[in-house]
């Protein structure tokens, strides 16, 4: 037999009774009935009323995915905006909902992040201990396996920001956090507005950085620019360009003065290195090395 496809009148059908159900709170029977409407009919209007059932459940987690198709709506609206932010504020993942406040104008932004200063408030008086334990677990990350850094920072949206401002700063100049890591860190730092010039490890030694100033790496212009190019004079090299991509990542935020010649780089990058200076040998040697220790620890 063959896939049996919805039709329009059931999907009308499940979209109504999951309203009904969420107008009465019953967030299980409308979860049921708007996953079935949304598998077929993947509209924005169909995704806010999920997001809502899912919010209900508690199940924010699961929201997430269905926000992501559209995120650019639900940021458009203050009542869409709030309906996103409640659900980050369920899971919790603080450091992305201070992320998104950058993009708001600022009416809207002060209400939103009015909004998670109170939840975080509030989480702090209500769940002390346990994000003082993963606070002291993402503090003294330096020296655990990759892995093991990687999946603290995936739980860093589960620090408010007062404990994410005295917590990380100390990991940019730890050398035994990993490059790609301590990067990771400091778009953290970003997103909650630290203004203050914080110490970190780079390619070139310390530097003096200060977060809230940086565009952060998918939007850092000479990375822009790098892949750009490279997309455009290596069109099949699909696979070097992902490389490079996540190469550049750990020269971020001082790409610019580790590669003040993007075409010469490139050039050395996808030809002959042998036909590299030493100054970028060294480079191009480190990064290797980087890219070989992530392999090493997938």
């Amino acid at each position: 037999m063959g896939k049996v496809i919805p039709l329009p009148d059931q999907v009308k059908r499940h979209i109504q009774v999951g309203q009904q159900a969420l107008a009465a709170k019953d967030y299980a029977s409308a979860v049921a009935h708007l996953e079935k409407a949304y598998t077929t009919d993947q509209t924005f209007d169909t995704a806010v009323l999920l997001v809502r059932a899912l919010n209900g459940m508690q199940m924010a987690s699961e929201a997430l995915p269905v926000i992501s198709h559209f995120m650019h709506q639900f940021m458009a609206t203050p009542e869409h905006q709030q309906e996103l932010l409640t659900t980050l504020l369920a899971v919790p993942d603080y450091s992305s909902a201070w992320a998104l406040s950058h993009h708001l104008d600022d009416a809207d932004q002060a209400a939103f992040r009015q909004r998670i200063a109170e939840a975080e408030d509030h989480d702090m008086s209500s769940n002390k201990a346990d994000i003082e334990a993963l606070r002291k677990q993402v503090q003294h990350m330096g020296g655990r396996a990759f892995h093991e850094q990687e999946q603290l920072v995936s739980e860093l949206g589960r620090l408010p920001k007062p404990v994410l401002r005295s917590a990380l700063p100390p990991l940019l100049v730890d050398d035994d956090v990993h490059p790609a890591i301590r990067v990771s860190v400091l778009e953290t730092l970003t997103a909650i507005d630290v203004d203050q010039a914080l110490p970190m490890t780079t390619y070139l030694g310390e530097q003096q950085v200060v977060p809230a100033t940086l565009p952060g790496v998918m939007n850092d212009p000479t990375i822009v620019n790098l892949l750009q190019t490279a997309q455009t004079q290596y069109p099949d090299q699909d696979a070097e360009i992902e490389m490079l991509r996540l190469s550049l990542g750990f020269l971020y935020p001082i790409v610019d003065q580790v590669i003040p010649d993007p075409e010469e780089f490139l050039n050395r990058y996808f030809g002959d290195r042998e036909q590299a200076s030493a100054k970028q040998k060294a480079l191009l040697d480190w990064l290797t090395q980087q890219i070989s220790a992530l392999m090493d620890f997938a």
